[in-house]
């Protein structure tokens, strides 16, 4: 069995003779041409071709005006389709694509194999698929080219060119690149996309799983290394956290786990992501308490609002007081805290802010580039350049979308909205006016 299969015209046969050395010498590969052992007019030809199709990992198909009318390489690539193979199209003459071609094959992977670059990313592409080390030794880069971005190499020599609208950073050795339509697709170091998805919205990776949203408005969860854990059939979805996430569906609210098995339903209103072993949920009279993970209620439903546990401690809010609960339920700061009470703290390694109490007790963890007092029960919140505003339980209850956002005052707030322009307010509703 050899990965890589030939399939060309013998018209070509000395220029793809000398091609197939050096792609065998740079990927370390042996490639499989039919002028090993058989001939046109042996019995078993056919056969073996077929053999060789499906054995083979990679399909290269040597594109010249003699390969593109042969009847026995037209017959090999249109199996390669049939079956599924990883195909590219290796133009050797500089020929053009006839108009059968074009309409059949246009769809895979091309190379212009006398341009240096091309040559570059097709062996790559072969390394990539066959999940062998590249020759080159190195992993490509985003690098803005005009208005796209396209991937480049270590001494950014520009490998793939522009080709899409932004690609986020590498994690876990993949990235999301946004296409030409404004959807989402799944890249890899490589510029190859690792799924034939491509999505209306995505989440970062976080911990090699990443949110993704479909065409109908449904989330689902991909892993990094090109995997689906559960398939777009969810109206809500929340990142994993501590092994768990929960989603919400038509017909069912739960948690599932990493394999996307769900692990228990959830029958009340609202459910939130698990912190300390530990989930908030809100009950069908309006009221929060906590689950543990085997979905039993150890807390009792009998708050307005209540967070994730953070150091031990959770926020509670009941009407317009706030205080502090441990996991047992028990208030370690009672209800009735005020606008002064929380103090903007800095993290000295993260250079992030959060919010301590008067004990110095870090209640709201440090995940902002700045942080304002409260001021009527909410706080002015800013990362990377655009603000939003906070409750006591560190909950973004106006969402970040302003420019520029001043403290409440009598129940509004001053701001510059990202989007609109004639503004000036948000009330604590979050309607700008």
């Amino acid at each position: 069995m050899k990965n890589i299969f030939i399939s060309y015209s013998r018209h070509d046969i000395s220029i793809v003779e000398s091609i197939k050395r050096e792609i065998e010498s740079l990927t370390k590969q042996e490639c499989w041409m039919d002028l090993e052992g058989i001939s046109y007019e042996s019995q078993d030809f056919a056969d073996k071709i077929v053999e060789a199709i499906r054995d083979c990992s990679i399909f290269l198909f040597m594109l010249s005006d003699a390969s593109q009318q042969s009847r026995i390489a037209c017959g090999e690539i249109a199996l390669a389709q049939k079956i599924g193979k990883s195909i590219f199209l290796v133009n050797i003459t500089n020929c053009e694509l006839t108009d059968k071609f074009t309409i059949l094959y246009s769809n895979h992977n091309l190379c212009n194999y006398s341009v240096e670059s091309e040559k570059k990313k097709l062996v790559v592409d072969i390394c990539s698929s066959l999940k062998i080390k590249s020759p080159y030794n190195t992993l490509l880069h985003p690098i803005k080219i005009g208005q796209l971005y396209g991937l480049a190499d270590d001494e950014d020599n520009i490998i793939i060119k522009g080709t899409w609208l932004n690609i986020s950073e590498f994690n876990d050795g993949v990235a999301f690149a946004r296409c030409r339509d404004n959807r989402y697709c799944l890249i890899d170091h490589y510029g190859k996309q690792l799924f034939q998805d491509r999505w209306l919205n995505v989440k970062d990776f976080k911990n090699g799983v990443a949110r993704v949203l479909d065409e109908s408005g449904l989330w689902g969860y991909i892993t990094s290394s090109g995997q689906w854990i559960s398939a777009c059939q969810w109206k809500s979805a929340s990142d994993f956290s501590e092994g768990l996430a929960c989603v919400v569906s038509e017909t069912l609210k739960g948690y599932i786990d990493i394999t996307g098995r769900i692990v228990f339903k959830y029958t009340g209103e609202e459910i939130y992501p698990f912190s300390e072993g530990l989930a908030c949920v809100r009950d069908d009279s309006g009221k929060c308490g906590y689950i543990n993970k085997d979905g039993l209620l150890v807390i009792a439903c009998q708050w307005d609002k209540a967070s994730a546990f953070n150091n031990g401690l959770a926020t509670i809010i009941d009407g317009n007081k706030y205080g502090y609960i441990d996991r047992n339920g028990e208030f370690k700061i009672p209800l009735g805290l005020r606008d002064s009470d929380l103090t903007p703290i800095e993290d000295p390694q993260t250079h992030l802010w959060g919010y301590a109490d008067s004990k110095g007790l870090i209640v709201i963890p440090c995940e902002w580039n700045d942080a304002r007092y409260f001021s009527e029960g909410l706080a002015c919140v800013e990362k990377n350049g655009v603000y939003g505003f906070i409750d006591y339980t560190g909950t973004l209850v106006i969402p970040r979308r302003f420019l520029f956002a001043g403290d409440f005052k009598n129940g509004i707030a001053k701001i510059t909205d990202c989007t609109k322009v004639n503004c000036s307010y948000v009330d604590k509703e979050g309607n700008i006016f």
